[in-house]
């Protein structure tokens, strides 16, 4: 009787890369949940534990540091592996993330090798642990103590970039970023067509890639004009960075 794949929840407030990390994870033979808000994801565990979280951390509302805390409150849910998904730049987000609970973290743009990479080295340390029944399951070794162990970049390396830059660019980069990860994705689904998409499938990563790219557009257009304007006044306040850094 053959095994039964293991079941990923995937919590990314994006839709754009909530919809492209569920065609990834589908084709390569995962059970995929996916939503898109804090409160969704808590409500899908009612359901069950999954085997692994994908969980955006810089969420609105309810974000993912919260829903962490939550799922590791609950003793039921202790051995049940969360991979955070932030940004690059965001190094206290990294450390936040690690402390609250999280076993590793993904950096946007992240490719598919690294996603599968981190998803299949998380889910195999955790294979041969103890059923998921509180803290008992490891006598005397609280299992947070093993928090961090897959982290898939050193957050000591990103201390000095992120030294390196200001609030400004902290914020551009996580834009920048999060549209260009979906954008990149939508175009390597396209290309590889494996296994062979339909015509539905192929216009809505079409839709993807064209948002995208048009949101980036938009968003270096912003950013060239604020450049301009700072040689006007320094302190005209860059648009394109409302509601950015959630």
């Amino acid at each position: 009787m053959a095994s039964r794949p293991s079941q990923i929840l995937i919590v990314e407030s994006e839709p754009d890369l909530l919809q492209l990390l569920s065609v990834r994870l589908k084709s390569a033979g995962y059970s995929v949940r996916g939503v898109s808000t804090g409160e969704e994801g808590l409500k899908e565990l009612e359901d069950g534990a999954p085997d692994l979280i994908l969980l955006d951390f810089m969420m609105p509302k309810l974000n993912g540091f919260e829903v962490c805390r939550r799922i590791r409150s609950e003793h039921r849910f202790d051995w049940v592996p969360i991979v955070a998904l932030t940004t690059l730049a965001e190094v206290e987000v990294a450390k936040r993330a690690i402390r609250s609970g999280a076993d590793g973290y993904l950096v946007k743009p992240f490719d598919l090798p690294r996603l599968l990479d981190t998803i299949e080295s998380v889910l195999e340390f955790y294979s041969d642990r103890p059923p998921r029944r509180g803290p008992q399951v490891v006598r005397g070794t609280s299992p947070h103590l093993l928090r961090g162990e897959y982290a898939v970049e050193k957050i000591a390396t990103l201390e000095l970039e992120a030294q390196l830059m200001n609030r400004v660019g902290l914020r551009i980069s996580h834009e920048l970023r999060t549209t260009l990860t979906a954008l990149r994705e939508a175009i390597a689904i396209l290309q590889e067509n494996s296994p062979p998409l339909s015509l539905t499938q192929q216009g809505q990563l079409i839709q993807i890639a064209a948002r995208n790219l048009e949101r980036l557009t938009r968003f270096i257009t912003e950013l060239v004009a604020y450049s301009e304007s700072q040689k006007v006044s320094p302190s005209v306040p860059f648009p394109g960075l409302a509601g950015l850094g959630r």
